[in-house]
């Protein structure tokens, strides 16, 4: 089942795989019926037989149901007996053959994924500086960071801490791009300035993706 996450389709995740698991254990119990004996089938559809009658209130309350009713309340008799026989072919399988049963795979939104792939290609990589002594890209400092770097020098704590909230390379210039050509509060960046400039250098206008809330 392919969702995004919110938490109602996280719900409705949880609903269908109890349904699922319910229709395993009827169809498993179908196919037990066929080839079961009927001295064993006998007591399982008396017993359900009676609890229709006693839920009914008496033999009387029963033969008062309309014939509708009382095949809604055979069918649903016969689906505790589909269940309960299910239930017994389920827990005599192998662990493993259990586990493939019960399978059910919640993707979710294929997007995060990807965009989680990024994220942790990124810290792997940049750790592989550190661990390989490589400087790395250069860092791209906002205004504050930018002025404690300038003003600091190294060994001094205000420049140290700005150098280490401070990142660099690909990611954090896509941000920095997106935050400029296409920032998420309409009335900030340059989104209007690039179409234009777009039309006029290609001849069409595209819009830059949308980094900056991502």
């Amino acid at each position: 089942m392919n969702t995004d996450h919110a938490e109602d389709q996280k719900k409705l995740f949880q609903l269908f795989e109890t349904w699922k698991a319910s229709c395993e254990r009827e169809m498993r119990g179908a196919e037990a019926i066929l080839s079961a004996l009927l001295a064993d089938l006998i007591p399982l559809l008396w017993k359900e037989a009676e609890q229709n009658v006693a839920d009914a209130g008496g033999l009387a309350g029963w033969e008062a149901l309309s014939a509708d009713e009382r095949e809604l309340c055979e069918v649903a008799a016969y689906r505790c007996v589909c269940c309960t026989l299910g239930e017994g072919r389920l827990d005599a399988l192998s662990p493993e053959e259990q586990r493939y049963a019960a399978l059910f795979i919640w993707g979710g939104c294929c997007m995060h994924k990807e965009m989680n792939t990024i994220k942790g290609g990124n810290a792997r990589m940049m750790a592989w500086w550190s661990e390989n002594n490589l400087e790395g890209p250069m860092k791209l400092h906002n205004r504050d960071n930018g002025a404690a770097v300038t003003l600091g020098a190294n060994g001094d704590a205000v420049h140290d801490r700005a150098m280490e909230v401070s990142q660099a390379g690909g990611i954090k210039l896509m941000s920095v791009a997106g935050a400029v050509f296409a920032n998420k509060d309409k009335k900030k960046g340059q989104q209007d300035n690039l179409q234009v400039c777009l039309q006029s250098t290609i001849g069409y206008m595209v819009c830059f993706p949308g980094t900056s809330s991502t």
